[in-house]
C-alpha cells in the first residue's frame, strides 16, 4: 500500500458515510490520474478496501459468496465477482476510487487466484509507495 494509504481511506469515510448509494471504498485502480482525484464507479477492486457497518449488515453481509456459488460453473463466481456483477448493479450502487492507485497487486507466486503469467497484467500503472497526504476531491 502506498504511505497514504489510511489518510485516503479516513477521507473517504467521512465524506461518503452519509451516501448510501457508496457501498465501498477501493484502493486499487488501474487508471492513472492526479493523486488527489477520486472517482465515482460501479467498479469494486478487493486489493484493499473498507465499507460501512450499516453497508456490511444492510447489503454485504447477506449476498457475500463464501462458497463460490453464484457464478455459473465456477466461472465468475466469489464474493469480488458477486459485487461486481450481481450486487452493485442490482441495488444501483457505486464505488469510490482513487485516480492514482494507493494498492497494488503483490502476489506472483503461489496464491490462490493468480497465475504468474497474468501476474504483469494485475499491477497498477499508477502505484507509488511514496505519497503525501492530500486534499481530496471528486472530479
Amino acid at each position: 500500500v502506498s504511505e497514504d494509504v489510511l489518510e485516503y481511506h479516513d477521507w473517504a469515510r467521512l465524506h461518503y458515510e452519509a451516501d448510501a448509494t457508496v457501498v465501498a471504498v477501493c484502493s486499487f485502480t488501474r487508471h492513472e490520474g492526479p493523486p488527489e482525484a477520486v472517482r465515482r464507479s460501479g467498479g469494486f477492486s478487493p486489493l484493499v478496501w473498507g465499507t460501512w457497518a450499516d453497508r456490511w449488515t444492510g447489503v454485504l453481509r447477506d449476498t457475500w459468496d463464501l462458497d463460490y456459488s453464484t457464478g455459473n460453473d465456477g466461472q465468475q463466481a466469489g464474493w469480488d465477482w458477486n459485487l461486481n456483477l450481481r450486487v452493485i448493479p442490482k441495488h444501483g450502487l457505486s464505488v469510490i476510487s482513487p485516480l492514482a492507485s494507493r494498492s497494488n497487486h503483490i502476489g506472483e507466486h503461489e496464491g490462490v487466484h493468480m497465475r504468474p503469467r497474468d501476474y504483469d497484467s494485475s499491477r497498477s500503472p499508477s502505484f507509488r509507495a511514496d505519497r503525501e497526504p492530500v486534499a481530496y476531491v471528486e472530479p
